[in-house]
């Protein structure tokens, strides 16, 4: 069986309506087949290009990461890093028709490469923890001095980002302590997601908990999938969205009780790491729910379709 792995999906962006973490402008992101998806990209030609914001400082892990990986495949895989945080790399990354920091594998940002037990597809676009793991891009720049690496096919693609029906326990529950007072917080699958402290256009923080798990309720309401999940800036502040529906919005309250006073944008980008994980997890455990039962009936049929044996025939027959 051929497994695949949901990493952090792809984000749909509204044009014009928010900006969007880990870009500089907004734009609809799509990942794109390689033109030769079906055939795997062998060293020592091999190249990765990473347009990364360098100057900014923010992705300095990712180029660390980078740079290490470089030395360790010298001579195999070709790295180049490209600032998009200076003239001349925005340039490059705009002729190129980016939006995003991206990591390419042979001019492909959404590759697919084998694991312990199947495959996987990883689209390497935003920064590391929204689409793609630290781990994915270790695990690709093996596969791909290995020869094992290939541009994601189109069917590919669509099977990483089809919608899934999933089912979330989500509670909003409202905690009185001693010291910190009384906050609410936002549990899914049993994972503490958010605590609100403060009050925001007439709601407690109980209130906006409570509409946070009614939004949350809506959302799943239908198929879905971890790229519905973002962070983006209205004029009320930094949010996170499940396509164009608010789940949670970041307080300076809350960003000063989690201590990043000055950075709610940062608290907004940790919220969306906790829940995306669970609805990572639970769009992964609906996967191998539908894989399992759709091998279940295949074997039913097939049990179904072979001819019954006569019993033997007794001996005072």
């Amino acid at each position: 069986m051929r497994a695949y792995w949901v990493a952090f999906g792809l984000v749909a962006f509204v044009a014009g309506a928010f900006g969007t973490v880990g870009c500089t402008k907004v734009a609809k992101v799509q990942a794109q087949a390689g033109p030769e998806a079906t055939e795997p990209v062998r060293a020592p030609t091999a190249k990765v290009t990473a347009w990364i914001n360098v100057s900014s400082g923010c992705q300095q892990a990712t180029v660390d990461l980078l740079r290490r990986l470089a030395e360790q495949y010298k001579g195999r895989v070709e790295v180049e890093i490209i600032d998009f945080g200076t003239p001349e790399g925005a340039q490059r990354w705009q002729e190129e028709g980016l939006a995003c920091m991206t990591i390419q594998f042979n001019g492909a940002d959404a590759v697919t490469f084998p694991t312990g037990s199947g495959t996987k597809t990883v689209v390497f676009r935003m920064p590391e923890g929204f689409l793609w793991e630290h781990v994915d891009l270790i695990a690709a720049f093996d596969a791909l001095a290995a020869g094992t690496l290939h541009a994601a096919t189109e069917q590919e693609i669509a099977e990483l980002l089809a919608p899934v029906p999933i089912h979330l326990k989500v509670r909003a529950q409202e905690v009185r302590e001693i010291d910190d007072g009384t906050y609410a917080q936002l549990v899914v699958d049993g994972v503490v997601i958010a605590r609100l402290y403060g009050r925001h256009a007439g709601k407690t923080a109980a209130q906006r908990c409570k509409a946070a798990k009614d939004a949350l309720t809506q959302w799943t309401s239908r198929p879905v999938a971890p790229a519905d999940l973002s962070t983006a800036k209205s004029k009320d502040g930094w949010g996170v969205y499940a396509n164009e529906i608010l789940i949670l919005l970041v307080t300076d309250e809350e960003a000063k009780a989690y201590g990043v006073a000055t950075n709610p944008r940062a608290l907004a980008e940790a919220w969306l790491r906790e829940l995306r994980k669970v609805v990572t997890a639970a769009v992964q455990k609906a996967k191998a729910e539908k894989e399992r039962a759709e091998e279940e009936a295949v074997g039913q049929e097939a049990s179904r379709g072979q001819p019954t044996q006569a019993a033997p025939a007794g001996r005072g027959q």
